[in-house]
């Protein structure tokens, strides 16, 4: 599990899947999404003051909206964010930019209200580049079924393969991105959620959370920047850990995480 980095319609993208698992029963309404971009780097303004860290918003859109981030939950939908010259992750556009952005954050919050008990409802998910939850050049799984091949005519989801992504197949027309194909310096190892699901959070973000062997994936992204020249300061990699929290009221159906 993770986000995808990789080309889609002829564009470099960041997406990630959303979805509410318990449609119609504490259907999360009005749903809105938010991603924030962490680079965790000390930076300095132009009167001399050294700030440690900034935060800027990504603008995310789907398909049935680019241009919005509202939610319409019926099945599972990608949420996407165009990277391109005017975008925080413009760096991200070459290899060498992605991998000197290796401490960077993206955090996706998702808000919306639950159709049982009218309660406000946020889940939220972490993605870290130097823990490998960027995937380069991969897409995710389709887990939607139309109505056409199903015996009672409604849509089915697959939820089992909600996580699940694949290696793109490179086309001629993403010359200028063609590094995310073949990029694989960082070391990613999914693993189950240490604890279980909490009840309230009616939609889930796709993410699996990466367990164990965090030491050395961090020692593959320094030795792949220092051949890069990239340095190797210790500040340049993740320094803080975002917990996970979830706000939810009772009554109301358990979350897919």
């Amino acid at each position: 599990g993770g986000a995808s980095l990789t080309m889609l319609d002829r564009k470099l993208k960041l997406s990630f899947r959303v979805g509410d698992v318990f449609p119609p029963l504490g259907q999360f309404l009005h749903a809105k999404v938010y991603a924030y971009y962490y680079p965790w780097k000390a930076t300095e303004t132009s009167e001399g003051t050294i700030l440690d860290y900034g935060c800027q918003e990504l603008k995310l859109g789907t398909d049935a909206n680019p241009k919005s981030n509202s939610l319409f939950l019926r099945v599972p939908v990608l949420v996407e964010h165009l990277i391109d010259k005017h975008s925080p992750l413009s760096d991200w556009q070459t290899r060498e930019g992605f991998v000197a952005d290796s401490s960077a954050e993206i955090l996706v919050i998702v808000y919306g209200t639950n159709q049982v008990n009218q309660q406000a409802e946020r889940v939220q998910r972490t993605y870290r580049v130097a823990d490998g939850h960027i995937k380069c050049g991969h897409t995710f799984k389709d887990i939607v079924s139309p109505p056409s091949q199903s015996i009672d005519g409604k849509p089915k989801v697959n939820y089992d393969d909600f996580h699940e992504m694949h290696k793109s197949q490179r086309s001629e027309s993403s010359k200028d991105s063609a590094w995310v194909y073949s990029h694989e310096p960082f070391m990613s190892q999914d693993a189950p959620f240490s604890q279980g699901p909490p009840a309230g959070a009616a939609a889930a973000v796709a993410f699996a959370q990466s367990q164990g062997a965090m030491e050395d994936e961090r020692e593959a992204t320094l030795r792949f920047k220092q051949s890069l020249g990239l340095g190797n300061n210790p500040r340049d990699f993740t320094r803080l850990q975002v917990r996970h929290t979830r706000h939810y009221s009772s009554p109301s159906p358990p979350s897919h995480f």
